[in-house]
């Protein structure tokens, strides 16, 4: 499964590819990995565990430009 993200305005801002059961990498607009997430929790590039359940909008909420 693969899935994108677009903000209102028509500009993509993740996407996220199924690589398993309960498992998938998250992809930042340009493609760009940004983590994982899988049972175990949420995942940044440096396999660090940012939180213990799969929340992958955490992973492009943080690569969002800030305002």
């Amino acid at each position: 499964m693969f899935e994108s993200f677009w903000s209102p305005n028509g500009k993509k801002l993740g996407s996220i590819r199924s690589t398993g059961p309960s498992k998938a990498n998250v992809y930042d607009g340009q493609g760009k990995p940004l983590g994982t997430v899988d049972r175990q929790g949420t995942f940044d590039l440096a396999k660090r565990r940012i939180a213990n359940k799969p929340l992958p909008g955490l992973l492009i909420r943080n690569n969002l430009p800030k305002r």
